[in-house]
């Protein structure tokens, strides 16, 4: 079974390679990527990545904030 990823960050060129380089792995699954916080959490909710790259910015304020 793929570990299933996702990826948020505001730099499209960044997303776009991470999620090449997941792809060459067998194992891993990019589910689905986002360009902010809120989007994120919406990607959290609706596929259940067991993983989550995200931008550290976006890891306190927006994620707690909608998480309390």
């Amino acid at each position: 079974m793929a570990i299933k990823t996702a990826i948020a960050d505001d730099h499209k060129l960044f997303r776009e390679g991470v999620k090449r380089i997941l792809e060459m792995e067998e194992d891993l699954e990019a589910a689905a990527e986002g360009e902010d916080g809120n989007e994120a959490l919406i990607i959290d909710k609706n596929y259940r990545p067991d993983v989550m790259i995200m931008n550290i910015r976006y890891a306190y304020y927006e994620w707690h904030l909608s998480s309390g």
